[in-house]
C-alpha cells in the first residue's frame, strides 16, 4: 500500500524508533518500512524530526495535548485531533472499523469522541454508511432491535476463544454476497448495509 496510494498528501508514522525497529524483526510488513521512510518525498509526522528522514515533521503532541486534553489511544485520534486543531470544514473517515481484539475496548471510545467531539463543533464528519464506526444497531427506546444487533456490543464478535464469532462469519459473507452482486464500479456510492 505504501507505494499505490496516489492522493496522499501526509503520512502518519507516531510510533517510537524502537517499535520500528521491533516491527521490522518480528513482522515482514515492518521489513523495508523504514527505508521507504527514509526515501519518503512526502511530509511524515513523527515523534520528531529525525535527518536520516528528510520527509519527517515533529507531530505537535504537546500542542494537541494542551487544547484537547491527553486521551490519545491510536494514531486516528491524532489525526483527528490534528484536523481540528487545523480548523478543517469537513472530515471524512474511512477504513476506520477498531474491530480487531483490544481495539474495540481500548481504541474505539477515543475515536468516538473525536468523532463527536468534531460534530460538537457543527464539523461534518462523513463515515461510510458500511462502516460500523459510530454507528448503533437500533435507536435504544425507539427501535425494535434488528437482524444486525448481534453486532453490538463488540464483545459478542467473538467468542471466548477470540476468533470471530459464526454469526459475524455468516453476516460478513451474506454482506460480500450482496456487494458483488450489485457490481458497483468506482466512484458508485455503497449502499448503506446496516438497514439493508
Amino acid at each position: 500500500m505504501r507505494d499505490t496510494v496516489p492522493r496522499v498528501t501526509r503520512y502518519f508514522e507516531l510510533h517510537t524508533r524502537a517499535h520500528l525497529q521491533a516491527w521490522a524483526q518480528t513482522d515482514e510488513r515492518g521489513v523495508g518500512y523504514e527505508d521507504w521512510l527514509r526515501a519518503c518525498r512526502t511530509p511524515v509526522y513523527m515523534q520528531a524530526r529525525y535527518p536520516d528522514i528528510p520527509a519527517s515533521v515533529a507531530f505537535p503532541k504537546q500542542a494537541l495535548i494542551k487544547r484537547f486534553g491527553d486521551w490519545f489511544t491510536n494514531s486516528i485520534a491524532w489525526m483527528l485531533a490534528l484536523a481540528l486543531d487545523e480548523g478543517v470544514d469537513r472530515l471524512s473517515v474511512y477504513g476506520v472499523e477498531l474491530k480487531h481484539q483490544g481495539e474495540y475496548e481500548e481504541e474505539y471510545p477515543c475515536v468516538a469522541y473525536f468523532v463527536g467531539l468534531a460534530r460538537g463543533m457543527g464539523i461534518p464528519v462523513e463515515i461510510p454508511a458500511v462502516s460500523l464506526l459510530c454507528k448503533a444497531p437500533q435507536l435504544y427506546g425507539y427501535d425494535e432491535p434488528t437482524a444486525h444487533a448481534h453486532l453490538f456490543p463488540r464483545t459478542q464478535m467473538r467468542g471466548l476463544s477470540g476468533e470471530p464469532s459464526q454469526a459475524l462469519l455468516s453476516d460478513l459473507a451474506l454482506r460480500a454476497a450482496w456487494l458483488r452482486s450489485l457490481n458497483l464500479q468506482p466512484g458508485d456510492p455503497i449502499p448503506d448495509l446496516v438497514s439493508a
